[in-house]
C-alpha cells in the first residue's frame, strides 16, 4: 500500500514506519527540517519536508494515497493555545487539503489518546468523540483533532486509535523513574495505587499495521493495552526487579506533588522550553482509575498484545543502557 505518514520521526511513528517498511508498504513520511530522521534514513524511507499545519505545501504528495497515517502531535506546550495549534489547528487543516483532492485516500486513520476521555463519566474508552469530555489540555487538543476528522467520514473511513501511556525504545518519559530507582528509590504520588494502562510501542505498532492492512473498514474508535492494571508503585517494582535491587519507595503527598507542579510549570515558563509536568496534567495522573482495555479491537482485527510489561521494561533498560544514560 502506498502510505503517507504524520509523525514518522517520532517515537511511536518511527517503530510504525519500520514494521511498515518491513510489510513491504511505500511510505512517505512528513518531516520538519529539523527532525531527527536518523532510523527513517536507514530505512532509506522517502521525507516530505514540511510542517503542520501548512499543508498546502505537501498537498500533492496526499493525492492517490491508499492510507493516511496521522501520528503528528505534541504532548508538552506553554499554553492551551499552543496545545490547540499544533494539534487541533494542525488536523483541521489536513482536513481541508484532503477534502480538496481529486483522488483522495482510502482511509485516514489517527492516533489519539485516552486522554479525551473522563473515566468518571463512563469506564467505555470507545465512547463517540461528541461523547468525550477531556480533562488536560492536552487531551483537549486531540479530543478537537477528532471532532474535526468526523467530516471526513463521507468521504473516506476514518479509524481513530486512541492509546494509553506507551513505552519502550526511543522514549525517554520513563527514564528519570528508571535513574531514580538505579539510585535506589521510587517516588510516588501519594501510596503510588492508582491505576491506568500501559502498552508497549511495538504492539501498538502491530495495531496500527493491521489497521492499515485491515480490508473494507468502517469508521471506528479503538483503544488498546496490554491487558494488565498497572500502577505507579507497581511499574517501580517490576523496573526495581529489571535492574536485580531493592528500591525504598517514597509517598509525596498530593499537596507536595502540586507545589512541584507549579514550580516546574513557572521554571517552564520562564525558560519557554515546554514540560510535560504542570498543573493541568496533574489532572490526569489524580485520576483514581484510567483502564481502557482492548477488547473491541481485538474482536475487528484479531490484536492481541505481545510483550507483558516485565519484558518491555527490560528492552527499554537495555535501550538506556545501550546509549550510556544508564549503567
Amino acid at each position: 500500500m502506498k502510505i503517507f505518514m504524520t509523525g514518522a520521526s517520532g517515537f511511536l511513528g518511527s517503530h510504525t514506519a519500520e514494521l511498515l517498511h518491513q510489510r513491504g508498504h511505500q511510505i512517505q513520511a512528513l518531516v520538519r527540517p529539523s527532525s531527527q530522521t536518523t532510523h527513517l534514513t536507514k530505512l532509506k524511507i522517502p521525507f516530505v519536508l514540511g510542517a503542520l499545519p501548512h499543508c498546502e505545501k505537501f498537498e500533492e504528495n496526499l493525492e492517490d494515497q491508499d492510507v493516511i497515517i496521522h501520528i503528528a502531535a505534541v504532548v508538552k506546550a506553554l499554553s492551551k493555545k499552543d496545545f490547540i495549534y499544533q494539534n487541533a489547528l494542525s488536523t483541521h487543516s489536513l482536513v481541508k487539503s484532503l477534502l480538496k483532492l481529486k483522488n483522495k485516500p482510502k482511509k485516514l486513520i489517527y492516533i489519539s489518546t485516552i486522554a479525551v476521555h473522563d473515566p468518571n463519566q463512563s469506564e467505555d474508552f470507545c465512547l463517540a468523540s461528541e461523547q468525550c469530555q477531556a480533562l488536560s489540555y492536552y487531551g483537549y487538543s486531540k479530543l478537537e483533532s477528532e471532532l474535526a476528522l468526523s467530516v471526513l467520514k463521507e468521504e473516506m473511513p476514518v479509524t481513530i486509535l486512541r492509546p494509553p501511556v506507551i513505552y519502550g525504545e526511543r522514549d525517554w518519559e520513563l527514564y528519570p523513574l528508571m535513574k531514580s530507582i538505579q539510585r535506589g528509590f521510587a517516588p510516588v504520588l501519594g501510596k503510588g495505587e492508582k491505576q491506568f494502562s500501559m502498552c508497549y510501542v511495538k504492539d501498538v505498532a502491530e495495531a496500527i499495521a493491521r489497521l492499515v492492512e485491515r480490508q473494507n473498514p468502517n469508521s471506528e474508535i479503538f483503544c488498546l493495552d496490554d491487558g494488565e492494571e498497572h500502577s505507579w508503585k507497581s511499574v517501580a517494582e517490576h523496573i526495581a526487579k529489571a535492574f536485580n535491587r531493592e528500591v525504598k519507595f517514597f509517598s509525596i503527598p498530593e499537596f507536595v506533588f502540586t507545589l512541584a507542579a507549579a514550580l516546574n510549570q513557572t521554571w517552564s515558563q520562564i525558560r519557554r522550553k515546554p514540560s510535560v509536568f504542570t498543573l493541568n496534567k496533574l489532572k490526569e495522573m489524580r485520576q483514581e482509575r484510567w483502564i481502557c482495555g482492548n477488547q473491541k479491537l481485538q474482536q475487528a482485527i484479531g490484536w492481541k498484545p505481545q510483550t507483558a510489561l516485565t519484558e518491555g521494561l527490560h528492552v527499554t533498560l537495555n535501550y538506556y543502557r545501550s546509549l550510556g544514560k544508564i549503567t
